[in-house]
């Protein structure tokens, strides 16, 4: 079968001046397969990074919200653009990652509509430590009964999932572009978008993993604002709120499973002296039980 090129395009949205951006720029500079343009759509005022093998353009977003920043992207791809990229500030790709997802692209089936990139290096301290055993007996990517939804990382095969991480996913821009034009609550931390995204997809469609386009995630610095990480544990509650409606998942079960990870987590945290992680907890236990 002879290999289709198509024209990768890439969307990445940013809060502020991210530390981390030249760095993923240097990554996407040195792929053997260059994407046609670059758009980065961010909350606060950005200069222009200039590298010269990347055509990359500034917009500037005024909220605070990936899907609203995404979707304000849209608006500047090229009409000939093929496939979109969502991209992360913090993903770092391999040199023939690109290549190897165009490749990955052509020999796909036609009710492929999305292929994600693969993380390297998520291990216990990203995921979670349940969620990092399920991937260990085979469900990276599934979406279970009690609404948990697991991760995926070093792939060595690719691999068909229910739903792709939203910041290192492609698209088939001409069968995704109408699920853009969504209701999402505008929280300034899009928690669990990526899933729900995927979940508005038709049942007919399917979403891989291409295993040969590797990258690797750095590590996010936490911010210890207790307002910060009660609210982005309180607004993880509630997107699994959503997510367990939407897959019609067990209720039962998912308010048993949440509130016993809830206590165990708090319990170890409060034990290591953890603060940002028992404040996010508890963020978790409220958007959990007052919020019905």
């Amino acid at each position: 079968m002879n290999k289709k090129f198509y024209n990768i395009e890439i969307i990445m949205t940013i809060v502020k001046n991210s530390k981390s951006l030249s760095k993923v720029l240097i990554s996407l500079s040195k792929q053997s397969y260059l994407p046609k343009k670059i758009i980065i759509v961010s909350f606060e005022k950005l200069k222009k990074p200039k590298y010269n093998k990347l055509n990359i353009k500034i917009i500037k977003s005024p909220k605070k919200n990936q899907v609203f920043q995404r979707t304000l992207g849209l608006k500047h791809l090229s009409k000939s653009c093929n496939i979109l990229l969502q991209l992360d500030d913090r993903i770092i790709l391999k040199n023939n990652t690109l290549k190897n997802l165009n490749n990955c692209w052509s020999v796909s089936d036609k009710n492929v509509v999305g292929i994600g990139l693969n993380p390297t290096n998520i291990e216990k301290k990203y995921s979670g430590f349940i969620n990092y055993l399920f991937t260990k007996i085979g469900y990276s990517g599934k979406i279970l009964k009690n609404g948990m939804n697991i991760r995926y990382s070093n792939l060595t095969e690719d691999t068909e999932v229910m739903w792709l991480m939203g910041g290192l996913s492609s698209w088939k821009l001409a069968k995704t572009l109408h699920l853009y034009k969504r209701n999402f609550p505008m929280w300034d931390w899009s928690v669990g978008e990526d899933i729900e995204f995927c979940l508005s997809i038709k049942k007919n469609h399917n979403l891989l993993v291409c295993s040969e386009a590797k990258v690797k995630i750095l590590e996010k610095k936490i911010n210890i604002d207790k307002i910060t990480s009660q609210n982005r544990g309180y607004f993880h509650s509630l997107s699994a709120k959503r997510i367990t409606n939407k897959t019609k998942s067990n209720k039962i079960l998912f308010n048993l499973f949440a509130l016993t990870s809830i206590l165990l987590s708090l319990f170890f945290y409060s034990i290591a002296l953890n603060r940002p992680k028992i404040l996010y907890n508890i963020g978790r236990l409220k958007g959990l039980i007052i919020n019905k």
